[in-house]
């Protein structure tokens, strides 16, 4: 996750991509936790920063996409 996170802070400096698809597990943590007998585990999936850049990666490609299109007309 620490790796995946220094890639992303890497490739705003440089202007490059790096896949999100590591912070879906954070879903998966999240449902193994409610689906398991202690209910308050699901608590720590929330402590994951994972599950919170989820949508705001969705917020900021949606926001980009609408900037692209008032680029082009």
């Amino acid at each position: 996750m620490f790796m995946t996170y220094g890639a992303l802070i890497t490739s705003k400096k440089h202007n490059t991509h790096v896949s999100g698809v590591p912070f879906v597990g954070a879903i998966f943590v999240l449902l193994g936790f409610i689906l398991s007998p202690i209910k308050w585990l699901a608590l720590l999936a929330l402590l994951d920063p994972g599950i919170w850049m989820i949508p705001v990666g969705i917020i900021k490609n949606k926001n980009s996409e609408k900037q692209k299109k008032q680029d082009i007309e």
